[in-house]
């Protein structure tokens, strides 16, 4: 798509009817978009989301339940998220 505006995916949906799951990010934005073009459409979050949010999760509550101050729980995230796909690295702290 051209740009990341609701209109313009509205739109390609609509051309698109046959569309049954999407596949898309956290963007409200876009939820509503689909919800408007396809309302019976199902919507999941992609992959690398979910383990984004997962390890951002398990993280922090490890570093709220720890007085350990090592980088061990962010290499363990790394080390997990390693498999998921590129650029988690810069994800994560």
């Amino acid at each position: 798509l051209p740009d990341r505006t609701a209109s313009t995916l509205e739109a390609w949906l609509r051309e698109h009817p046959g569309v049954e799951v999407v596949c898309r990010d956290g963007s409200t934005t876009y939820a509503e978009a689909i919800r408007r073009a396809l309302p019976d459409a199902v919507q999941v979050a992609d992959r690398w989301h979910l383990w984004h949010n997962l390890c951002e999760a398990a993280l922090s509550e490890v570093k709220a339940h720890s007085t350990f101050t090592s980088r061990r729980p962010v290499r363990v995230c790394l080390a997990v998220a390693r498999g998921v796909g590129r650029g988690w690295g810069r994800c994560l702290g």
